[in-house]
């Protein structure tokens, strides 16, 4: 093969990687807005209850995003080393200590949490 055959083929292979490259980021960006929503709808609902004088259910919305938070960032081993969830994992313990004492009321979700924060980093 010829010099700018080579040369050629090399330039479209890492046109190839980066248009990819860019897609897949672009595919996570949307992904991650998606999630976003969730909690923006989640909190905003949250926030309607407790302004409507419902706090109880209101600080049940705002608990169940917030342990859904914890529950996706300690159960991915990137994130569960991370300082600051480690910080915030010492947080979530002492509130639950203090609010959430009650083992027969929780959910499966806070039962996944609270196996999460068993955990060691």
């Amino acid at each position: 093969m010829k010099r700018t055959t080579l040369i050629a083929i090399f330039i479209a292979v890492l046109v190839l990687i980066a248009g990819f490259g860019y897609l897949g980021h672009q595919a996570g960006y949307r992904e991650a807005l998606g999630t976003q929503k969730a909690t923006l709808v989640g909190s905003l609902d949250a926030l309607e209850r407790i302004r409507a004088g419902d706090i109880g259910r209101g600080t049940a919305l705002a608990e169940e995003q917030c342990f859904l938070s914890a529950v996706l960032l300690l159960g991915d081993d990137h994130y569960r080393s991370d300082v600051g969830v480690r910080s915030i994992a010492r947080r979530l313990i002492s509130y639950r200590q203090t609010y959430r004492t009650n083992q027969s009321e929780w959910t499966p979700l806070e039962q996944g949490l609270e196996s999460l924060l068993a955990q060691k980093p």
